[in-house]
């Protein structure tokens, strides 16, 4: 008898432990990802959230770039691109330092020189105001901004850049031996717009190359006794072609 209590008691308790423990236990739910619908009723997938896709749109930390450039120098007038300047192309040398003011918005200070070496006055066929040079130098001063367009989606996405700078060249000439006169140096407004495609090889190293202009506005040469030389002004504009590094930090 006592043995039966005890069988009909554990079967009692067995089946309601059965019933009770499936309730306790507890499962993982697993949540679907939403089902949006474009402006086109057709179905899109959020993109995952990570520093890196938030890094695409929003500015999450400041950067900073040094640059180092070199590249070539053309005289020539943009409104009459058939003057001859009577200028060689010339090397030219850059250092850049630019900050990220706002997302892919760099503003920058740059300095650039380079020497130009004038022709022989005698293989020009008209009267002009450079005959009375050798040479000169062109330091240029400037302030600008530039703004980037990664062109794809990618993490080391080619960047398209395009920018704008203005500041002052000084313009210092080196006279001919042969003439008498001493060419005073001058300073001068320099507008340079630019173009250019950016690669990044590392997290803080790009590759880049870039197309400029230099719009410095004619004005005739004087000597140091204040006596303007005579003949037609010189063309101190000129495009440039630049290849060289960037480092970027944050």
């Amino acid at each position: 008898m006592c043995f039966r209590r005890v069988l009909i008691h554990g079967l009692l308790w067995i089946s309601i432990a059965s019933l009770v423990l499936p309730g306790c236990q507890t499962t993982q739910t697993e949540i679907p990802e939403p089902r949006l619908e474009d402006d086109f009723g057709e179905f899109t997938t959020p993109e995952r959230i990570t520093e890196e896709s938030v890094h695409r749109k929003e500015m999450l930390r400041q950067r900073a770039q040094l640059e180092l450039a070199l590249g070539g120098a053309f005289p020539f007038s943009i409104f009459d691109p058939s003057e001859d300047p009577l200028t060689d192309p010339a090397p030219i040398v850059r250092g850049k330092f630019s900050f990220e003011a706002f997302k892919d918005l760099f503003f920058s200070l740059s300095a650039d020189w380079a020497r130009f070496d004038v022709d022989d006055p005698a293989e020009a066929a008209e009267d002009y105001q450079i005959q009375n040079l050798d040479e000169y130098d062109k330091l240029d001063f400037l302030l600008g901004f530039d703004y980037d367009i990664p062109l794809f989606d990618d993490a080391d996405s080619i960047i398209f850049r395009f920018g704008l700078a203005a500041g002052v060249v000084w313009v210092m000439p080196h006279d001919r031996i042969a003439t008498p006169r001493e060419v005073e140096d001058f300073f001068q407004f320099v507008l340079r717009p630019a173009i250019g495609l950016r690669y990044p090889v590392t997290d803080h190293l790009l590759l880049f190359g870039e197309l400029s202009y230099d719009w410095v506005p004619e004005r005739s040469l004087v000597t140091t006794e204040s006596e303007r030389i005579s003949g037609e002004r010189p063309v101190f504009g000129s495009g440039a072609v630049w290849f060289g590094l960037a480092w970027e930090w944050d």
